[in-house]
């Protein structure tokens, strides 16, 4: 009889553990039967970001998101895609057994149309830079000095031109093949078509040459001396896109 109660119990001990430890027959995992994402293919500009929806069913599954190359596009739980770097990555959703992809490609930011060159130093200055304009000139050329400034364009485009000085200028002001004698002046603006660097023969510069943003101050700087202003550039495209800036700071030695 005792061994009778024995494996009773011990039968009764093993449905118990059977019974715990397997799944909850009262709310059995969902099987995902559909999974799709909000795009498939996507192009992005580095630093540009997508978010990415998924469509599953049931609707309260869970989804994860992947990346197969951290290092083009990363990922994050909620499926917002960071683009990193050219190249192409693909990102994973998946839910249960279910799996959907987007392949993302990743492109250069596309370059500004319009670069400041500084000839004395040949380098080309994107906007927001600070353009440190140093030079050592005659006391002739102190009378009219024609500024070493151009524009470097990549495709033709119209903007509005301001110029923005911390000490008023006297002399002239030349974009292209317009002049225009100043006196006094703490700023300037005009509307202008700039032609890409290939087009200039047009308007009589050479072709292949950047435009020239010719600002001729009349320095009133003994010898021995240093005359300092500052120039702030704005290039404001009519298409209304973002406006181009440079700060411009000058010192130039007269000898």
């Amino acid at each position: 009889m005792k061994s009778t109660y024995l494996y009773l119990s011990l039968a009764l001990i093993s449905l118990a553990l059977l019974t715990s430890c397997g799944p909850d027959a009262n709310n059995p995992t969902p099987e995902v039967t559909a999974l799709t994402l909000s795009a498939t293919t996507a192009n992005l500009s580095v630093d540009e970001t997508l978010q990415l929806t998924a469509s599953v069913t049931p609707a309260d599954a869970k989804v994860t998101f992947t990346t197969d190359n951290a290092a083009v596009a990363t990922v994050c739980e909620k499926g917002v895609v960071k683009a990193i770097a050219p190249g192409t990555a693909t990102i994973t959703a998946q839910a249960g057994d279910k799996k959907a992809t987007c392949t993302v490609t990743v492109v250069p930011a596309e370059e500004e149309n319009v670069a400041l060159l500084n000839m004395l130093e040949g380098r080309m200055y994107p906007s927001g830079s600070t353009v440190n304009y140093v030079a050592s000139i005659s006391q002739e050329q102190a009378d009219n000095y024609e500024m070493q400034l151009f524009f470097s364009v990549f495709k033709t485009a119209k903007y509005t031109l301001s110029l923005t000085f911390d000490k008023p200028i006297s002399g002239s002001i030349c974009v292209g093949v317009n002049c225009l004698p100043v006196t006094d002046k703490s700023s300037y603006t005009t509307d202008l078509e700039l032609l890409a660097d290939t087009e200039g023969a047009e308007i009589g510069k050479k072709e292949n040459q950047p435009t020239p943003l010719g600002v001729h101050p009349n320095i009133p700087t003994p010898p021995g001396q240093t005359y300092k202003n500052r120039i702030v550039v704005k290039l404001t495209p009519k298409d209304g896109s973002k406006t181009l800036t440079w700060t411009v700071n000058l010192a130039i030695t007269i000898r």
